[in-house]
């Protein structure tokens, strides 16, 4: 007999938490990089002048 992945506890767990991780993730993004910007989440960041590093 062979198990089917997709019906076992193991994966809707596994799917749980790896969703989960990816919410946690990118909800702290969200909130961290506008932060670094020093501009408001959902508000559009003004562009600087551009910059060479050569």
């Amino acid at each position: 007999m062979m198990m089917k992945l997709r019906e076992t506890e193991f994966f809707g767990q596994f799917v749980s938490v790896v969703a989960g991780s990816l919410l946690l993730v990118m909800t702290c993004a969200f909130v961290a990089i506008p932060a670094t910007l020093s501009v408001p989440p959902g508000a559009v960041a003004a562009a600087a002048l551009p910059v060479h590093l050569t």
